[in-house]
């Protein structure tokens, strides 16, 4: 299933035989979470955009974290290292935490000479590094290059 907040709304998926749901959940749609466990959910950033529905930044990025409150140590969240709010609040987390941005970390992604360099630690310890050109994407813009990373990391 693929939808969300744009596209198909997921509650078409309720019931359905569906393996895998891919979906956008909006902060005005988490308000009302409950239960809704992820096992990857991504924060991508927080901005100024919904300051007329919030009363503060705080207050927004609140609504967005319902994504990942019922978490537990088996699921994981794709953050990322370049929003201040977004990486502070890795400090809450229940779940896994892998990030995503412009630096070399020894876990996470980062591009590196036209690629997306994903670094992800496995049961040995010794870690494991997958690499994704992006020559093929068409999409331009460093916002959109976040996006790929956060997506292929995710996947």
């Amino acid at each position: 299933f693929v939808g969300g907040n744009l596209g198909t709304p997921l509650i078409e998926a309720v019931g359905a035989p569906v393996d895998c749901a891919v979906a956008e959940g909006s902060s005005f749609q988490l308000e009302w979470v409950k239960e809704l466990r992820p096992a990857i959910g991504i924060f991508l950033n927080l901005t100024d955009d919904h300051l007329d529905r919030y009363a503060s930044l705080d207050e927004y990025g609140e609504a967005k974290t319902a994504l990942f409150r019922a978490q537990t140590p088996e699921d994981w969240v794709v953050l990322s290292r370049e929003d201040p709010w977004v990486w502070r609040f890795s400090r809450r987390l229940r779940g896994r935490a892998i990030s995503f941005g412009f630096d070399e970390v020894e876990y996470g992604t980062f591009p590196r000479d036209g690629t997306i360099v994903i670094r992800l630690p496995d049961a040995n310890r010794s870690g494991k590094e997958l690499t994704i050109s992006t020559a093929r994407t068409r999409l331009r813009g460093l916002h959109n290059l976040e996006d790929v990373m956060a997506a292929s990391t995710a996947a």
